[in-house]
Order: C-alpha cells, then sequence, then structure tokens
C-alpha cells in the first residue's frame, strides 16, 4: 500500500480539515462539541445557568450584576465538555483489496484525514480493522504526535481474510467500554449483510457514519465477452457471456443493493455516504463528509 502522507500533508488541505470538528448527534441538537456536558462551577466554554450562592463557592463566579440589583448572591454555571471519542473501523478483508487504486489504500487514507481533525480537536480517535476478526492495531490518540504511528500501521494493513461485518462491528460494540462517534468504511460484500452489525453499535449508543466505498467498476463494469469470474474472499467461480442485457441486470440489482443500504440507515439514523475510489480525498472531505450531520 502506497504512503498516505502526500494527500494528506498537503498545507492547504490540512488547513481546511483543522477548520471542521466532529459531534455526536446529542451534542448537534445541544449545540455543543463534546459527547457529554454535565454542569460545573467553572471557566468552560458554555454558560448554562445560574444558582444561588453556597458557602465555599468560588468568588470568581458570583454574578455582580445581578447582586447590585437584587443584593442577592449567585454564582454562573458553565457546561462542561468531555472531548469526543471517534472510532473508525476499516474494512480489510480480501475485497478490498480490488481497484485502481485498491479500495483499501483509498480507506487507509480516509482513516488518516478522519484521524487527524479528531487528534486536531483533542479528540480521542482509536482505529481498528476488521476481517472475519477485529485485529485492535493503534491504542486511542488523541495527539497530532501520533499521527505518524498511524501512517505507519495504515501503510502496514493487507487485504486479506473474509469479510465478516456482522461478527466483527458486533464484538466491537461488546467489547468497546465507551460509545462515541463511530465512522466505518466498508464495502460491505458480505454475503451475512450489514444490518446486524450496525444495529450492535446503535444498542450500544453508537452515532454511526457508514462510508460505503466501491470502485468505479463495481457500479459500472464496462466488460463484453466470455468470462471467467472468481470471488476474491470464496474463490468461488462462474463462468459468464457478458452482453448488454447482463450488464443491464446487473446494474439494476446493484442499484436496489444501494438503495437499501441507504434506506436502512437512514430509518437507524445511521449517515449513509457512497463514494467510489474516483472521488478525491479532498471532495470526499471537504463536502461530501463536512455535509453530514455529526460535522460542523
Amino acid at each position: 500500500m502506497r504512503q498516505p502522507r502526500a494527500a494528506l500533508f498537503d498545507s492547504a488541505f490540512l488547513a481546511r480539515l483543522e477548520h471542521i470538528s466532529f459531534v455526536t448527534r446529542r451534542a448537534r441538537k445541544s449545540h455543543l462539541r463534546g459527547e457529554h456536558t454535565t454542569l460545573h462551577r467553572g471557566a468552560s466554554l458554555e454558560f448554562a445557568d445560574y444558582r444561588q450562592y453556597q458557602p465555599g463557592d468560588d468568588f470568581r463566579y458570583i454574578d455582580w450584576n445581578i447582586y447590585s440589583r437584587t443584593h442577592r448572591l449567585f454564582v454562573k454555571l458553565f457546561q462542561a465538555e468531555e472531548n469526543l471519542n471517534i472510532h473508525i473501523l476499516l474494512d480489510t478483508s480480501r475485497s478490498m483489496g480490488f481497484g485502481t487504486p485498491p479500495k483499501l489504500e483509498y480507506a487507509a487514507r480516509v482513516a488518516a484525514a478522519l484521524a487527524y481533525v479528531g487528534v486536531h480537536n483533542l479528540d480521542r480517535v482509536a482505529i481498528t480493522s476488521f476481517s472475519d476478526t477485529l485485529s485492535r492495531g493503534l491504542p486511542a490518540m488523541d495527539r497530532r504526535s501520533d499521527i505518524v504511528h498511524l501512517l505507519r500501521h495504515l501503510e502496514s494493513l493487507k487485504a486479506d481474510g473474509r469479510t465478516d461485518f456482522n461478527t466483527s462491528l458486533s464484538r466491537y460494540g461488546s467489547s468497546t467500554p465507551r460509545a462515541g462517534l463511530a465512522f466505518i468504511i466498508s464495502d460491505l460484500l458480505d454475503e451475512g449483510g450489514y444490518q446486524t452489525g450496525l444495529e450492535a453499535l446503535l444498542r450500544r449508543g453508537f452515532d454511526i457514519v457508514l462510508i460505503h466505498l466501491l470502485d468505479p467498476a463495481e457500479i459500472n463494469p464496462e466488460l463484453t465477452g466470455a468470462y471467467r469470474l472468481v470471488d476474491s474472499e470464496t474463490e468461488r467461480s462462474v463462468d459468464l457471456d457478458v452482453d448488454r442485457s447482463l450488464l443491464q441486470a446487473y446494474r439494476a440489482r446493484s442499484g436496489r443493493f444501494f438503495q437499501q443500504a441507504q434506506a436502512f440507515c437512514f430509518q437507524n439514523g445511521i449517515e449513509y455516504v457512497r463514494v467510489t475510489t474516483a472521488v478525491s480525498l479532498q471532495t470526499l472531505m471537504l463536502e461530501y463528509i463536512r455535509t453530514g450531520v455529526y460535522v460542523r
């Protein structure tokens, strides 16, 4: 896999990434950045309310304007923000090795860009790869210096193994102590489906952005003639005589699959982004993802 440094560390691109921050659905509704909010006495970013002064309260938070009008002491309360937990789940099954560039290479660059946004905002970012098993490669990171280790880790990933989307995501949800915002990057090419895994994360309280990544040839293949098609994960093969009617049937069936995935996500409050490797990383991050409900 080629190193994603060139795209990630373009100074103009980085400068634009630094204007993005991620939020949870709850935080967006309350116009806060953090994952959780609690009331504290003290200096934070969001004023919340007042309450009557009690012995031991810090005099710095007394509102003297109210005292001048009422001769009663009130202290200011603030909403304290906690950093967001960002989970990036990256499909590394054998089917992700398809394409030019390979889907996994593109996905690694997306993961690196998402992680950069997170650590720039001091969020905690964890990256996990999966195929038929989970592979926890790096501890959660929250510093820019961690990006170097992240890039090395992403460069080492190989497209191998069969996809078990449902089992992998279910195990991740049950083994992760704190939910948060989950970015899932996958081609969804799994005979077992994807719904059970996504539902498992939803039950644990995750907000989810599903990045459905495909090669352009998987959407609009340009084939004619006799072919033997081999499934890269199961190694099953089928001989086909490809003509216009077969291509039309394929496009109709794949279109229904895309529509079903999008409808499932919409019904379950999951942000769905379908993209091909022909779309530039800048377009994906700065146009597609930036307009999502979990970005501000």
